[in-house]
């Protein structure tokens, strides 16, 4: 994409790509950052569940309840989870009423 962009530079010119990419990708991730912000944020009797939720699930699941791991840029204390998920999780069947997952013993990624 950058390279795509240098070279568009160099063809119509950096103020020209400013006007028809620089400013319309601006102003859409203005977009999105407003509407994500209104999304998450507001008054406090109107959203109470963004605030607290902790404190109120701590109780009610007792010793069930499991603190998420903190991470940092990249979340390394995924990368098992996905690995066995890979392994184990094939396809869902069609049939029943109640669908999950299922392995397929003659796939495998990691044979």
């Amino acid at each position: 994409m950058v390279a795509l962009l240098f070279y568009l530079g160099t063809v119509i010119g950096s103020l020209q790509l400013l006007k028809v990419y620089g400013i319309p990708y601006m102003i859409c991730v203005m977009w999105l950052d407003f509407v994500t912000y209104l999304h998450h944020h507001g008054h406090e009797q109107k959203l109470p569940w963004y605030r607290g939720k902790t404190k109120a699930a701590k109780p009610v699941l007792g010793k069930y309840y499991r603190e998420p791991k903190k991470s940092g840029p990249i979340p390394y204390h995924l990368i098992g989870n996905l690995v066995k998920s890979m392994k184990q999780d094939h396809y869902v069947s069609d049939n029943g009423e109640i669908v999950y997952y299922q392995t397929d013993p003659k796939f495998s990624i990691f044979s």
